[in-house]
């Protein structure tokens, strides 16, 4: 991966942890910590986006930076508006950042930033300068970048810029053998620094210039007194006689008499030298003073633990191709054992049951590695939430539990549509206005909540709202409307709520750019229903509704039942079956309802061959009782030829209307044989 690339990848990790901090801080706008995490990562956007030729973003993101620092320091209240325009301009930057055509709608934003600028220009200017100097702190910056600084990506000449704008400073060059100026020109830094800043900016700002250089090259040290200059941390980089001290206390006055609470004189050290013979001391050591102590032990502990636990950036394609490698592994193994067959050699048998073993350890191991937590949506839902009620003038709460769980990356990137459909028709149809919802005792803002969790080898997501409910009767003339119903018929609110999932139905009275085209939950069924997932759908009038999504943990291995029918082979998922047994055909099939007891329970069976239109009866038949989303049905099979595990390889396009399978898969023998779908048999 170039540099570039590299650069547009962590940029756009970037872009990802600024949604979410402005979403945290929309929430939290009072706390100082919400407000500079933002400054921060606008800050680091900005860092090096020059250096690799995205100009717009480096502007954009830089006009951005301004306007929270003038929140963060009190000249302007952060509004719906701001909030607003950085969301829009976090996907323009996104928008920069892949190539396309944006650079208007930057220009646009930035026109308007400037309109919110000026703004605030003229309430700080009203509000005088004699307080602003007041606020100002001193800072010592040592500074000393290694010489190949501009090579990592660093554009040095852009840090000596931004400590300009932190307020009013003076540079103090040591070794300055080549001029400074020569030496940005060069692209090979051979100076070192020490500058006095007045600012007040605060001391994480300062520290935050430096955000992409490392610790070793630069200290930024609080001035609370002359004494700083005499200090173990400043003396670990250079020591001062007392004539070079009283020039920098003099540089200080200069800048903002203020800053010093003592100007007395301070004895130097005998041993010092000149600034410019100090560079092997430079590189002994670099710390911050005592009142930073605290975060240097945490960026230390920070610092181990990415050490400990690295993280390495790996394309998807290459993690498709392992997958693809463990699963034709997967049916490699399953072809050696049916060429073996049952050998006697001892060896092979052994050989074989650890050619197994390794087989399951790798292919659960690629398999982690796919594994990301559902907290990677959050930011999108919540936008989504935010976008959503606003438009429709509602007032939402979004509740989160169990965002750590796993799911397949290509799980939840197809999610997100069924997910999005489900949140706008919560807040659509299901949450009321605020003042209905007062008038019927609940909370003025509607909840909407997303709880996940793991269960066995799958994953289940609820999406649960405390809105009016689903209104059957509103189905159910629709329905009727539309031509999808009988007037003249009862219908449950099972079947109703199939009808709700057609393609084209809408309960909308008009269309929106929320809902009203008919293409949602239909949308959802079939996103569900391409993932070998299923959705149950729960609800009460008047106190809301609860979507559950129940998906596999992945798509492509599954641990398969392989039965007989006739001359042919056909796979059951083993996570679906709960009991096996035989039964004399006269018992099955002496009744003419298609029924059979199980512990007590009644049951539907089908009967594989009667179902594929086989004529000819066995006298023994094999009973498979299958239970997916606890509805049971019984299957009757020729018999059980013994257990698999198998690559789930989806149908093509021409067998999509057989919905009694879901899948099929290759088998040891080189044969293809069908993943049975067991509820559509009965349907």
């Amino acid at each position: 991966m170039d540099f570039i690339q590299e650069y547009i990848e962590e940029a756009k990790q970037v872009l990802k942890s600024l949604e979410g901090a402005l979403m945290q801080f929309e929430q939290r706008s009072a706390d100082p910590e919400e407000i500079n995490t933002v400054y921060r990562y606008l800050h680091t956007l900005k860092g090096s986006a020059g250096m690799f030729g995205f100009h717009d973003v480096e502007r954009l993101s830089h006009e951005l930076e301004s306007v929270y620092s003038d929140i963060r320091d009190g000249i302007r209240q952060q509004d719906d508006f701001i909030i607003d325009l950085t969301l829009h301009a976090v996907d323009v930057l996104g928008d920069l950042l892949d190539g396309k055509d944006a650079v208007k709608e930057a220009d646009k934003l930035i026109s308007d930033i400037g309109s919110i600028k000026s703004g605030a220009d003229m309430k700080s200017a009203s509000s005088g300068s004699t307080g602003a100097s007041g606020s100002q702190e001193g800072f010592v910056i040592l500074l000393k970048p290694e010489k190949d600084i501009f090579k990592r990506g660093i554009n040095f000449q852009a840090i000596v810029e931004d400590i300009h704008q932190l307020g009013t400073c003076e540079f103090i060059i040591h070794n300055e053998s080549v001029p400074f100026e020569r030496q940005l020109a060069n692209k090979q830094i051979e100076s070192w620094f020490e500058i006095i800043l007045t600012s007040n900016a605060g001391h994480e700002s300062v520290k935050d210039v430096f955000l992409f250089m490392k610790q070793t090259e630069y200290s930024v040290l609080q001035i609370s007194g002359a004494e700083v200059f005499t200090s173990e941390s400043y003396k670990n980089f250079i020591q001062l006689n007392d004539q070079d001290i009283q020039h920098r206390i003099e540089i200080i006055n200069g800048l903002n008499p203020a800053i010093l609470t003592s100007t007395k004189q301070v004895a130097a050290s005998p041993s010092a030298g000149r600034p410019g013979n100090v560079e092997e001391q430079f590189d002994a050591v670099a710390t911050v003073d005592d009142e930073d102590s605290e975060d240097d032990e945490q960026n230390t502990r920070i610092v181990r633990k990415s050490k400990k636990n690295g993280n390495v950036t790996v394309a998807t394609q290459k993690l498709d191709q392992l997958i693809n490698i463990v699963s034709e592994l997967v049916i490699f193994r399953s072809e050696i054992h049916h060429l073996m067959g049952d050998t006697k050699n001892r060896e092979i048998s052994e050989a074989l049951e650890k050619l197994e073993r390794l087989t399951l350890r790798l292919r659960d191991s690629a398999f982690n590695i796919r594994l990301v937590p559902l907290n990677i949506l959050n930011v999108k839902l919540q936008r989504l939430i935010r976008s959503v009620s606003k438009e429709l003038g509602k007032e939402v709460e979004f509740i989160t539990e169990g965002l750590d769980t796993e799911l397949d990356r290509s799980m939840i990137n197809a999610l997100e549509a069924p997910l999005m459909h489900i949140i706008r028709n919560a807040i659509d149809h299901g949450i009321e206005k605020p003042e209905e919802r007062e008038r019927r005792n609940k909370p003025r803002k509607g909840l909407l909540k997303f709880y996940s969790y793991n269960s066995g080898d799958h994953v289940f997501i609820q999406m649960q709202d405390d809105g009016n409910g689903i209104d059957f009767d509103k189905i159910r003339a629709k329905g009727i409307e539309k031509g999808l119903l009988s007037k003249n018929q009862n219908y449950s609110e099972k079947e109703l709520l199939h009808i709700m999932m057609a393609p084209g139905f809408s309960t909308a009275d008009q269309v929106t750019t929320v809902s009203g085209r008919g293409v949602g939950m239909d949308v959802v069924k079939k996103d569900i229903a391409a993932i070998r997932g299923d959705i149950e759908v729960s609800t009460e009038k008047g106190l809301g509704s609860i979507f559950t999504l129940r998906l596999p943990l992945t798509l492509t291995i599954l641990d398969t039942l392989v039965v007989k029918v006739a001359d042919n082979k056909y796979l059951l998922p083993i996570s679906e079956v709960q009991f096996c047994y035989e039964e004399e055909h006269t018992k099955l099939f002496n009744k003419k309802s298609r029924q059979i007891n199980f512990q007590g329970q009644l049951m539907p069976f089908v009967s594989m061959r009667e179902y594929f239109g086989i004529e000819e009866k066995n006298e023994k038949e094999t009973v498979i009782v299958v239970n997916k989303n606890d509805t049971k049905i019984a299957v009757v099979v020729d018999g059980i030829l013994g257990k698999l595990q198998t690559v789930y390889k989806p149908l093509n396009e021409l067998l999509h209307p057989a919905q009694c399978f879901s899948g099929a898969s290759i088998l040891g023998d080189g044969s293809m044989a069908f993943i049975l779908n067991a509820l559509k048999l009965s349907a």
